[in-house]
């Protein structure tokens, strides 16, 4: 499926972990001295994988807090989340090792 085709995100219909995730953009924005939380493009994606199930990439990289830019990217780059799908149908994020 070309990302074109692709069906909009909606978190709402998102695993409650992917939620979670999604939610530390407030919660973060909020710790700061709040403001809108604005998201230019996609700062949530879902991926269905060859195993048939749904893997989620949370991406902060183009998140505003306010008229504050750098809330969720650092020298170390910015906020990401990788969540998967397990067999038994929970969701659990992952991260890399660094």
């Amino acid at each position: 499926m070309c990302a074109e085709d692709a069906k909009p995100f909606n978190p709402a219909d998102s695993p409650p972990e992917v939620q979670k995730a999604l939610s530390y953009a407030n919660e973060e924005c909020d710790s700061r001295g709040g403001g809108a939380v604005t998201c230019a493009g996609r700062s949530a994606q879902d991926r269905s994988d060859r195993r048939g199930r749904d893997d989620y990439i949370v991406d902060f990289r183009d998140t505003k807090c306010g008229d504050r830019e750098t809330t969720y990217c650092g020298t170390g780059g910015c906020v990401l989340d990788i969540l998967v799908t397990l067999p038994d149908g929970s969701v659990r994020c992952v991260r890399p090792q660094l």
